[in-house]
């Protein structure tokens, strides 16, 4: 995707047109103005046009266009072709169609992480669709008010229109600082809030009437059987596959299958729909365990394999970028597959993929839940916590200053208002677990609105199968991954003996399997902890996980150190004041060793830095050429 813009109050798209410049980050993006009635809008996308381009009836004047894509079998693709009374994209064609038949019944229809605008010169109304997890970002402002309302997807666009009047948000500051996110609704802005995951907004603008209804939201208390995950997992791997074949049609092809060695991505492989071409990509520091394992799944599968290595400037070269992409909502840590934009172009792809947010619906990253242990020390498997955790978990909060805990508390307690504080029922965890999962444009962890801001980006978690399994598994069967688990080894035929890398256990392991695998290779976890304790002076950018070590770059990169070191007085106080002391009090080398918080903080300065000023997107290395990617000849052959 790439973004949407829509101001109330601009006919001849003055605003929008400016709006356009705003929202196209890259040179090779679709841009199109319009108006609609009253309204004047932009529509920025990386996906194929005669796909998801917005669709217009010459008849009754009514135009649909969506920010994210949706999800369409190939049957009603083929049924879009036919409907040539229609101008636009066939995907847009179908749900104007649907809307023309049913009326706003239609949204029923839509099917992914995307949010659907539909205007009605009859009826002088406006639809605006978010999906049930809240995968594709929207925000308003004034949206009571449809003389000055603007909707955006990006928050940074609203702030910048001139007809907007907006304040900065330092508790949201303070709160990313704290607990690596904001609590919804809110923004960097005191006047833009997320429109809503799961929500339908209708606004009238002859009455000048906004209403908003949530059309879906899971009814924990109706969960299936706990004690029966085989079925749960059946029902899991059928969702799945169908969630993961209607993304990789052969029209939407050629599609990026972003891969790890991991139990997740791998089920992007063995789903794909059959014919379609594909390419697996997976990043590395090293090609260790990770690379291997996803070089072999790649090979079992029949897809092509790329291994691309993160280089000793890869977060810092993209920083700026990233911010400016993300608005300063995710962090830069997740930043990772925003260097492969050019390999993706140069080969095609019309389609990327990851499971990113998997560990969030299906794997319990969300829930209340603590290590088990064995002689004081942690093992890789969980049990479910009596007490509600504060904030956002898995990340402990970090305190907040002063100034700004009471208001930020005050947020808190609003977001868990239905949640109890003591867990005891299966619905109190998942209750709890909700409220951090959606929505997942606020989730930490994962490349998020990032991905939809430059790729023709798409995700089968946002699928509405997959929300209904999401809505049926218990807390004890997510903990664990055992429903997860059973769901892929059953998915990936011909591989199901192919470990997971992260622990070396096989897919839908026990826990005492677990357990055994994780004991077995502690001599050599506790043979790298000797090192680092009696070498301090060793710290490598490589870790025994999938990502770098972020201490490395702030030890290392002269990029950072410029930016840091040269930041302006006012990004300097204003930092400082949300972190609740000055940071540059705290030496770069001592930083090196909370490279994770040094990360918040230098998100916050890039956001700035990336607003303040013009700047040209950099050069990958020539590493990133395609040519010259390392690969597995037998992988390659398809």
């Amino acid at each position: 995707m790439g973004g949407v813009f829509v101001a109330f109050e601009d006919p001849q798209q003055v605003r929008a047109r400016r709006a356009a410049g705003w929202l196209r980050f890259f040179p090779d993006a679709e841009s199109r103005v319009f108006a609609a009635g009253p309204l004047g809008v932009t529509w920025v996308s990386y996906d194929p046009p005669e796909l998801f381009a917005p669709a217009h009836d010459p008849l009754t004047g009514v135009r649909v266009w969506t920010a994210g894509r949706l999800s369409w079998s190939e049957q009603e693709w083929t049924r879009a072709e036919g409907l040539a009374q229609f101008r636009g994209g066939l995907s847009t064609r179908l749900l104007l169609s649907c809307y023309l038949e049913e009326g706003p019944a239609a949204f029923a229809h839509c099917n992914g992480p995307a949010c659907a605008f539909l205007f009605d010169p009859r009826e002088h109304s406006l639809y605006l669709w978010t999906d049930r997890f809240g995968y594709q970002p929207a925000y308003l402002y004034a949206p009571d008010s449809p003389r000055r309302c603007v909707i955006a997807t990006h928050p940074d666009v609203i702030a910048r229109d001139p007809h907007c009047a907006t304040t900065r948000d330092e508790v949201s500051l303070a709160e990313f600082l704290s607990a690596w996110r904001v609590t919804p609704p809110h923004t960097y802005y005191r006047e833009v809030r997320y429109a809503g995951a799961a929500s339908l907004h209708h606004w009238n603008l002859k009455d000048e009437i906004h209403t908003r209804r949530l059309h879906w939201s899971p009814d924990f208390a109706a969960a299936a059987d706990p004690a029966d995950p085989d079925l749960l997992a059946a029902r899991l791997r059928s969702a799945l596959e169908s969630a993961i074949r209607v993304r990789t049609l052969p029209r939407l092809g050629p599609v990026g299958l972003l891969v790890s060695g991991g139990m997740d991505s791998r089920a992007l492989l063995f789903a794909r729909s059959p014919g379609v071409s594909a390419i697996a990509c997976n990043l590395f520091v090293r090609s260790g365990k990770e690379a291997s394992v996803a070089r072999e799944l790649c090979r079992r599968a029949g897809v092509p394999f790329r291994g691309v290595r993160i280089d000793e400037d890869w977060y810092p070269r993209w920083a700026l970028l990233g911010a400016k992409l993300s608005g300063g909502l995710s962090l830069l840590e997740d930043n990772h597959y925003l260097g492969l934009r050019d390999l993706f172009r140069s080969l095609g792809v019309r389609t990327l993929l990851s499971a990113c947010s998997v560990d969030w619906l299906f794997k319990g990253y969300g829930l209340d839940r603590e290590r088990r242990r064995l002689l004081g020390r942690p093992l890789p498997v969980f049990r479910l916590s009596e007490h509600r955790s504060p904030g956002f978990p898995p990340n402990a909060p970090r305190p907040l200053p002063p100034a700004f805990a009471a208001e930020a508390q005050e947020r808190l307690e609003a977001w868990y208002a239905d949640c109890p504080t003591r867990l005891v029922r299966d619905e109190d965890w998942r209750r709890c677990e909700d409220r951090r999962v959606r929505p997942t444009c606020y989730a930490v962890s994962i490349s998020g609105p990032l991905m939809y801001r430059a790729y023709p980006y798409d995700t089968f978690c946002g699928d509405r199968a997959l929300a209904d399994c999401y809505e049926l598994i218990p807390a004890r069967w997510k903990s664990n991954s055992r429903v997860w688990g059973k769901a892929v080894r059953s998915l990936c035929r011909g591989a199901e003996d192919v470990v997971d890398s992260n622990w070396g256990a096989p897919l839908a392991a026990s826990n005492a399997e677990k357990v055994a695998r994780f004991l077995a290779g502690w001599p050599l976890r506790k043979i790298h902890a000797l090192r680092r304790r009696t070498r301090p002076d060793i710290l490598r950018l490589e870790t025994s996980g999938s990502w770098p070590n972020l201490g490395w770059y702030v030890a290392h990169s002269a990029r950072l150190r410029e930016r840091w070191e040269g930041a302006e007085s006012a990004h300097r106080k204003l930092l400082s004041a949300v972190w609740g002391e000055d940071p540059w009090a705290t030496p770069l080398a001592q930083w090196s060793r909370r490279g994770s918080e040094f990360f918040r903080l230098f998100t916050l300065l890039s956001h700035w830095q990336s607003k303040d000023g013009v700047f040209d997107p950099p050069r990958p290395p020539a590493s990133l050429q395609a040519a010259s990617f390392p690969s597995d000849d037998a992988s390659t052959r398809a």
